[in-house]
């Protein structure tokens, strides 16, 4: 049984989903919704026993990491804005001196550091690679015998 959450008269469809043929839309019907969104929960009970509602469990939770990572990005364009660094490196770059802005050292280090996480990528998609034969073989071969 579904619950709604907004009153009001909705139009809704049946639908069904075919494998390799995607959705199919079956006739439509009007729904009126009585109620208010005030009133709506949402409860579930936890695997400890425990019932919450969905709708305002943890919620100080949730503004207060929001609210931490919007104040950190905010603080992130604050620093690279007041430095003196947009506007004389965009001259640079108008007047054909953008080769200049790249020292030596800093595009050798991120070679080094391009190849190092290329080869840690390349590392961890051949471990899953042969995880995952691993287990097919073993379903194969030892759960047939």
């Amino acid at each position: 049984m579904l619950k709604a959450r907004r009153p009001g008269d909705w139009h809704v469809h049946t639908m069904m989903n075919v494998q390799g043929g995607g959705p199919i839309i079956g006739p439509g019907k009007w729904v009126t919704i009585t109620g208010s969104m005030g009133s709506f929960v949402n409860p579930v009970t936890t695997l400890t026993g425990q019932t919450i509602d969905l709708e305002n469990y943890n919620l100080g939770n949730v503004y207060f990491w929001h609210a931490f990572w919007y104040a950190l990005g905010l603080a992130w364009v604050a620093y690279w804005v007041r430095k003196p660094m947009f506007v004389p490196r965009s001259i640079a770059v108008e007047a054909g001196k953008a080769n200049t802005l790249i020292l030596l050292l800093t595009e050798k280090l991120l070679w080094v550091l391009l190849l190092v996480l290329s080869l840690s990528l390349l590392s961890q998609w051949e471990a899953q690679t042969n995880s995952i034969q691993s287990q097919l073989l073993c379903k194969l071969v030892y759960c047939a015998a």
